[in-house]
């Protein structure tokens, strides 16, 4: 048995009895690297990287070559926490409340925008919105290979009819200039609302964003700054 094993075992059987809301956030990126680092200290580890990042996330949002250099993490220490951090926003992504009601732009922004963070390739989302404005989910329908993405109008159609859906909203990013439309994106909104009105599906909005803004192309309206 290593001089840690004893330690390792009763940080484990303390998670097991109590959950990881008995731990400082030290303790719980100690516990959390004993998975990648099974013979360090990794109390060490974890003090270090709060002492660099401040806060367990914004260690789990750095980047692996901004891990790399704080003292006890290598490169498979930084993949590892890169990798807990991505899932861990995977998760958030994908979790949507759908008891709210969406009574305005700004509560879509709140759910899209973050979809669209980091971006370096086009993308298009529906979100897909029942008679009573609660959402139902949102579904990524394409991804471009570089700053153009391409809809599937028959593909957005069934995931509406699947869902069941009374409206949807449509959103993607732009990489360049604004998130002002396009003429490709306002004969794109035309064409996919003419189909969906056949479907009695409504298209609720268009929103474009690009950094720290956002084109809402029912509303006509410029592109706005958000702090949220």
């Amino acid at each position: 048995m290593g001089v840690h094993d004893g330690h390792r075992q009763r940080v484990r059987e303390q998670f097991e009895r109590q959950g990881l809301d008995a731990f400082t956030d030290i303790q719980a990126l100690e516990l959390l690297l004993f998975y990648v680092q099974p013979r360090k200290d990794t109390n060490v580890t974890a003090h270090n990287l709060i002492d660099e990042f401040g806060t367990i996330k914004n260690v789990l949002e750095s980047e692996v070559d901004e891990l790399c250099q704080v003292e006890g993490v290598g490169h498979e220490t930084a993949l590892f926490l890169s990798l807990v951090g991505q899932m861990a926003r995977r998760k958030e992504l994908r979790a949507i409340n759908r008891n709210s009601v969406l009574r305005s732009t700004i509560d879509v922004v709140h759910i899209l925008r973050p979809r669209f963070e980091g971006a370096t390739v086009e993308k298009a989302y529906v979100l897909l919105i029942d008679g009573e404005y609660h959402p139902i989910d949102c579904v990524l329908l394409a991804e471009g290979g570089g700053q153009k993405v391409h809809i599937n109008i028959s593909r957005l159609a069934r995931i509406a009819l699947n869902k069941r859906a009374a409206g949807i909203i449509l959103a993607h990013n732009h990489l360049i200039r604004s998130a002002a439309p396009s003429n490709d994106d306002l004969a794109m909104t035309n064409k996919i609302e003419r189909t969906l009105n056949a479907l009695e599906v409504q298209l609720l909005d268009h929103l474009i964003f690009y950094k720290s803004e956002y084109y809402s192309i029912k509303t006509g309206e410029g592109a706005h700054f958000f702090s949220c």
